[in-house]
């Protein structure tokens, strides 16, 4: 008997694909509230004298992208774009077959 891969052991299970996608929200979480954070407190030293705001808008602004973001994932999980079509305007080159209709 010929030995065959069975296509469902193969395959990813969505438990998996979904726990990766959780896994992917969570690290881009922490990610991006870290910077908002780095960056709402050099601003804050810099240019606005040591005040709270620039914290609290640079952290929210950070969670806010990574709520759009898994969003976006966890709603949209395949996303298939078309294929683009190239539109070539340059002049094709000449051959002695190959005259242009009008230039």
């Amino acid at each position: 008997m010929p030995h065959h891969t069975d296509v469902a052991a193969v395959a990813v299970k969505s438990e998996d694909e979904l726990g990766r996608k959780w896994d992917h929200c969570i690290s881009d979480s922490v990610i991006k509230f870290g910077g908002g954070i780095a960056l709402g407190g050099l601003f804050s030293l810099l240019f606005f004298k040591r005040k709270a705001w620039p914290l609290v808008f640079g952290s929210g602004a950070g969670l806010g992208m990574s709520y759009s973001n898994c969003q976006h994932e966890l709603r949209h999980p395949y996303v298939h774009r078309p294929a683009r079509k190239c539109q070539n305007n340059w002049p094709v080159a000449l051959t002695p077959g190959n005259k242009p209709a009008s230039l």
